[in-house]
């Protein structure tokens, strides 16, 4: 699998039975980043 694309995305932290609780945003495609430019997503 190749990772290319970066998603920014904004998200209250609060987590409830493995869902979040409120509603996630979108926020834009990081079309000036690279996958390596950014942290890995831990869930």
């Amino acid at each position: 699998m190749s990772l290319d694309l970066v998603a920014e995305f904004q998200a209250d932290i609060a987590v409830d039975e493995g869902r979040y609780r409120h509603p996630v945003r979108s926020l834009r495609l990081g079309e000036d980043l690279t996958p390596g430019d950014v942290p890995p997503f831990d869930n």
